[in-house]
């Protein structure tokens, strides 16, 4: 008796010389837009880069006085804090201020730069029943007028020397 062959029921499929060339480019030009595009929109949504030097006064800082400067903290519960400057800032110029945008410098021990910040001055719009903030242009500081702002900081290094920052007005808004 002869046995006849059997066909197996999965067979193995035809090789394949793996995709095209093409389809592999196309491939990489999705990811590089779709990673092009992420990065663009971190970027806009994080503003522009930190300034990481001590940046030139604006014009309008001779006009400007940062007074009653007070520091507090607030922990967290995962062990960092929050450092909270407090202070006034009065408009001694003539025209009214719009914009500010401040560096703080927090010195060391040894007196270096132990921190430095570069952010826009935020005023106290209340302090009941929590202090909520809002930006200058909201409220705009007149010739002669004083206000009070916040400026909030985390991750300060640990040599930092414990003192209120040096606050220099950078970049100044007015009308």
């Amino acid at each position: 008796m002869s046995v006849e062959p059997r066909t197996p029921l999965f067979s193995d499929p035809a090789p394949t010389h793996g995709p095209s060339k093409r389809l592999v480019l196309l491939a990489c030009v999705a990811v590089a837009i779709v990673l092009g595009s992420l990065a663009a929109i971190h970027l806009h949504k994080d503003g522009p880069a930190p300034v990481r030097s001590v940046a030139p006064l604006d014009a309008y800082a001779s006009s400007l006085a940062f007074e009653n400067i007070t520091l507090s903290e607030a922990g967290h519960g995962t062990g960092s804090k929050s450092i909270y400057v407090d202070g006034q800032v009065k408009n001694n110029g003539s025209k009214t201020l719009t914009v500010l945008t401040v560096q703080a410098i927090f010195h060391g021990a040894d007196g270096s730069n132990a921190a430095l910040e570069t952010l826009p001055l935020a005023l106290v719009r209340s302090r009941e029943p929590y202090v909520d903030l809002q930006p200058i242009s909201a409220a705009p500081i007149a010739p002669g007028a004083s206000a009070d702002f916040r400026l909030i900081f985390e991750g300060l290094p640990e040599t930092w020397d414990q003192q209120p920052p040096q606050i220099r007005a950078v970049h100044a808004v007015t009308k």
